[in-house]
This record gives structure tokens, sequence and C-alpha cells, in this order.
């Protein structure tokens, strides 16, 4: 029965190798498959260059302070990880979570 799991898909992938070989459009086929239509590259905004150099600035400002220890809520951050595989876990999900929502808006 184990066999039975490998065999299949194999016999399934030699009847798709044997029906692209025998075709006679053998040529349009592998053209259809390397040709990918790209999408047009849309131009740059200046409302788009402005966010990207703030997101850039604020990331900087974070780490600077995170360098120097100014974070004035990183004590609170550090009470809340015990240091448990949960609390990891937790703030993984919390996190992923806040992007999926942010990402939807």
């Amino acid at each position: 029965m184990s066999q039975l799991v490998y065999l299949i898909p194999g016999w399934i992938l030699l009847l798709g190798v044997y029906g692209i070989v025998t075709s006679r459009n053998l040529v349009h086929a592998v053209e259809s498959f390397t040709r990918l239509p790209a999408p047009p590259p849309e131009p740059w905004t200046v409302s788009g260059v402005a966010t990207g150099l703030l997101g850039v600035a604020l990331a900087a400002a974070v780490a600077a302070c995170g360098i120097r220890g100014r974070l004035p809520r990183a004590a609170l951050l550090r009470r809340l990880h015990s240091g448990h595989v949960g609390d990891y876990v937790a703030w993984l999900v919390a996190g992923v979570t806040l992007f999926c929502l942010l990402l939807l808006t």
C-alpha cells in the first residue's frame, strides 16, 4: 500500500510528459511556460517617496534609541517577556495578526 503512494504521482507525471512530447505544439507549450507577461512598471510618486523616507527615518530613530538604551517603555516590555516559549509564540501570533490587519486596511 505504501508503494501505491509513489506509483500514482509517478504515473501521472509520465502521462503528462508523454502528452507534451508527442503533441504537435511542443514549441508552443514551451513558449507559453517561458514567456509570462510582466506587470507594467508604475511611476514613482512624491507621496510614495516621502512615505519611504519617513519609514527609513523612523526605523533609524528607533534603532538609535535602542542602541543608546533610551526607550522609555522598554522596561515594561522586558517585564512582559518572561522567557518562556509560550510568551514568544503569543507575541509572534499577536504581531502577525496585527501585520495582517494592517495589510487588509
